[in-house]
């Protein structure tokens, strides 16, 4: 590999695994090291006088870090520290760990066909350890609270809400609510067009009190909740849609802002209420509206 090889690769980059790989489409980094000190040898600046090549040099070393320390960011509960092949929770609060972690084991421990096929968007294997909760990713995997509007768009938007919509209609289905969708407890698979949830401490089951909520995203829990205070299906319906107004570039979750910006139907279908809808049809007037009015196919994500 040539020096122009290198620095196109590391320039055309869009992750850790773009340069660190074994071989094209693998996710083994274990000898990124050495795959590293072999690029350095070719476009070190005191090697390749090549214009722009202290900023390549920038971008490696920032994959290199990236893989050393991880790329982290905080929820209320915890510090989020994600790495290309595992996620690490380390919270506050033992206790609130210990919930997390129960609540993940019980969806584990569903084995029909509807909970193995949505167990796909929850972590594979959690484990716990005093406040720090791991799990391995087996994906490239980006938290949402990452990204902004301008690197989804439409399209995009459609199919992480459509992942969650199906997720919660699965909720439902085995009594529970998650209560606490939002831009830090949801990671997107850009190759697969898949989700995983990676937080489970604001779970109760349906009819039981809601315990928690997250303070952050208060104002975009229905206004009913503060007055009944008992999980019910609409808090995950309303959180997912004020999730999609904000992907599409509305901070507040409202929608308001997106009206004469975005196709009406979508618009009119993230603002209006479900409350006393069941998830399960929620989701599949969602799916209608989405065939009505966008084209059925698949769009790459390139971040």
């Amino acid at each position: 590999m040539t020096s122009v090889d290198i620095i196109n690769k590391i320039n055309s980059a869009k992750s850790i695994l773009d340069v660190f790989a074994a071989s094209s489409g693998s996710y083994d980094i274990s000898n990124w090291s050495k795959i590293y000190k072999s690029y350095v040898k070719f476009i070190h600046p005191d090697i390749c006088k090549t214009s722009g090549i202290e900023d390549i040099n920038a971008k490696l070393n920032e994959f290199k870090r990236q893989i050393e320390d991880g790329v982290s960011y905080r929820d209320e509960a915890a510090k989020i520290t994600y790495w290309p092949d595992k996620v690490r929770m380390e919270y506050s609060d033992a206790k609130i760990a210990r919930i997390s972690f129960e609540n993940w084991r019980l969806l584990q421990h569903h084995k029909d066909a509807a909970a193995i096929n949505f167990q796909k968007y929850l972590p594979m294997n959690m484990t716990l350890t005093d406040n720090v909760i791991e799990y391995p990713l087996f994906q490239r995997s980006i938290p949402l609270s990452s990204l902004l509007a301008s690197d989804l768009g439409q399209n995009h938007v459609n199919w992480i809400i459509n992942r969650l919509f199906e997720l919660i209609a699965w909720f439902e289905s085995i009594h529970m609510v998650h209560a606490g969708i939002n831009l830090d407890s949801v990671m997107i698979i850009p190759e697969s067009h898949g989700i995983v949830l990676n937080s489970f401490y604001h779970m109760q089951y349906i009819g039981n009190n809601i315990k928690t909520i997250s303070g952050k995203y208060q104002s975009f829990y229905p206004h009913s909740l503060f007055s009944t205070k008992l999980a019910d299906v609409n808090i995950d319906i309303e959180l997912t849609k004020r999730l999609a107004a904000v992907l599409l570039g509305d901070a507040s979750g409202i929608g308001t802002k997106l009206i004469k910006t975005h196709d009406e139907d979508y618009i009119t279908f993230i603002r209006k209420s479900d409350a006393g809808v069941k998830a399960f049809d929620v989701m599949d007037s969602y799916k209608v509206m989405l065939k009505k009015n966008f084209k059925s196919q698949y769009y790459t994500l390139y971040i």
